[in-house]
């Protein structure tokens, strides 16, 4: 395939209609990157080692010392901490408390299909965007044909 034959690099065609199937190209493809990304992202969630959880009570070793004073906690900081000394992010989402005990598998299974969603709703969005560039240009050029 040549560069000639590229409707980017072809002279006889106006540059409007090329820059948006290069831009609607360039956007198909960071709707994969972030596809990609989530699948990824997903699949190491699903497969990441079960943390061993210790004794509750574990006896400390007998050459083990207590240091005389424990340091010093610092205050929190007025402003930046919320509900029992956390960082305030916000109030929590609907499936916050349904979420919290859920195994890797289903974190990782939702998180996948989260990715999905957002790369089909973004695909739609570019496609709808990109049809109404080319039809706005098509309007353009159907105005200069007319006497």
């Amino acid at each position: 395939m040549s560069f000639t034959k590229l409707s980017l690099f072809n002279l006889n065609k106006p540059l409007g209609p090329c820059l948006v199937q290069a831009l609607y190209c360039i956007a198909l493809v960071l709707i994969a990157l972030g596809l990609l990304r989530g699948i990824v992202g997903g699949v190491r969630m699903m497969s990441a080692p079960v943390p061993i959880m210790a004794a509750a009570n574990p006896a400390p070793p007998a050459t083990a010392q207590v240091p005389a004073n424990p340091p010093a906690m610092r205050p929190p900081r007025p402003g930046r901490f919320g509900f029992r000394g956390r960082p305030f992010r916000g109030p929590p989402g609907p499936l916050m408390g349904v979420l919290r005990g859920a195994p890797a598998p289903v974190l990782g299974t939702l998180r996948i299909l989260g990715a999905l969603f957002v790369a089909v709703v973004a695909f739609l969005v570019v496609r709808v965007l990109a049809e109404i560039a080319n039809a706005i240009l098509a309007m353009g050029a159907k105005a200069r044909a007319q006497p």
